[in-house]
């Protein structure tokens, strides 16, 4: 990690990760929480990692139309993770509503494993001025959560390394290459690139959303980000789509 200053920043300062740093850090959160923290078909299980490890469970607000999350960081140390109701309304509804709450819990675990230095810092900022009457604290909106690489160019770096958090808790480079691996086997293919040539790549990648419990969308961004397929794979004809199976 390092520090730098950032003057449009809510902090005054930024910091900077490396992609191996998000990598090491969300592993070594989850070996923390307990080796049952993954299940194969149920993927990492985020609710009891932030009870086990910040004692910490959801309070299911009404947070507005596009907010799906919101961590408090109160200056004593202490933390809330309020989350939308509209959100886990969803997710008892639907296979997209559960793993778009998943993936918010993971980005808010990320917040805090990466982020919550910054308010021992300077406690005084409020990140999102609409807000101020509570305690400093990161809500996080739809567009956080859903543009995976919205962030990458704009200042709200801190959105951008919750995502990458998020990605790395969720599915961990060790896990996916197993995985992987195994169900390319099962397939017939030799590596992802014979999957991808025989125009049977999205049913890989469906078969990992599986086993991690994840969308679509953030199973190829993350297969993607680790190399296991181009950037532009032009093969898998329902990129970024959601297929729930």
């Amino acid at each position: 990690m390092r520090c730098y200053r950032d003057a449009k920043s809510p902090w005054g300062e930024g910091i900077w990760y490396d992609d191996r740093e998000f990598a090491e850090i969300m592993d070594e959160l989850r070996e923390r929480a307990g080796h049952d923290i993954f299940v194969q078909g149920e993927g990492v299980d985020v609710e009891a990692m932030l009870l086990r490890l910040y004692g910490l469970s959801p309070d299911v607000r009404d947070l507005g139309e596009d907010v799906l999350g919101r961590t408090i960081f109160h200056r004593d140390g202490r933390l809330e993770l309020e989350i939308s109701r509209d959100l886990t309304n969803e997710a008892e509804a639907s296979t997209v509503g559960r793993r778009r709450l998943r993936s918010t819990l993971a980005h808010e675990c990320a917040h805090i494993a990466l982020h919550r230095h910054l308010y021992v810092l300077d406690e005084s900022k409020p990140l999102f001025p609409e807000m101020s009457s509570k305690p400093p604290g990161f809500l996080c909106r739809v567009t956080a959560i859903d543009d995976k690489g919205r962030f990458a160019s704009t200042r709200e770096w801190w959105e951008y390394q919750a995502n990458r958090g998020m990605a790395s808790l969720l599915l961990p480079r060790g896990l996916i290459r197993d995985h992987l691996s195994r169900i390319l086997d099962e397939q017939g293919f030799d590596n992802m690139n014979g999957a991808l040539k025989s125009g049977e790549g999205a049913t890989v990648i469906q078969e990992v959303m599986a086993v991690f419990d994840t969308s679509f969308e953030m199973t190829l961004y993350r297969l993607q980000d680790l190399g296991f397929i181009p950037k532009h794979a032009g093969q898998i004809e329902l990129a970024f789509t959601e297929r729930e199976g």
